[in-house]
């Protein structure tokens, strides 16, 4: 699929404290969060970041769309519709976000060169889970679910297989 960039930014006042320029690179219609967690969603040099966006008042519910911001031409594109999972997976400085498909598929994205790739065709768990985070050799994704009797289990699932297992409740 072809990436098409949009231009969104505008430039806004000088902040009246500082007098540092102020741009504000999304206009659009619609909600968007930037990824911000301790692991910041970039990739390794900070040009391009990712954000989520949604057309209700809380992108980081589904249904979601994933985008990328390119810092230095100021310019967005829209890499994803179809995401049904609870924000974006990373690690850290990777420039690699992990998200989950309506069809369950898990899809990993460069941000350096927007390539999708699929990591598992079918996801092991229920698509209501959080994807928090990736550990830094991309083998495993953690993410956490309610157990019925109310604890909280911290999952970590085998990127190369699916296999998943309970690490801590």
């Amino acid at each position: 699929m072809a990436i098409r960039w949009h231009a969104e930014a505008c430039d806004l006042a000088p902040d009246a404290v500082s007098g540092a320029g102020i741009c504000r690179l999304t206009a659009a219609a619609m909600h968007s969060t930037n990824l911000y967690f301790e692991q910041p969603h970039s990739s390794p040099c900070g040009r391009f970041v990712a954000f989520g966006r949604a057309q209700h008042s809380d992108p980081r519910l589904p249904p979601t769309q994933l985008w990328v911001a390119d810092l230095e031409r100021l310019k967005v594109a829209h890499i994803d519709s179809d995401i049904v999972s609870t924000w974006f997976a990373t690690s850290s400085w990777s420039g690699q976000v992990f998200y989950l498909r309506g069809n369950g598929e898990l899809i990993k994205v460069d941000l350096a060169t927007l390539e999708r790739q699929i990591v598992l065709t079918h996801w092991p768990l229920a698509s209501e889970v959080v994807l928090w985070s990736v550990t830094p050799d991309l083998r495993y994704l953690v993410t956490a679910m309610n157990a019925p009797d109310y604890h909280c289990e911290i999952i970590r699932v085998d990127l190369h297989g699916g296999a998943w297992e309970i690490i801590h409740r």
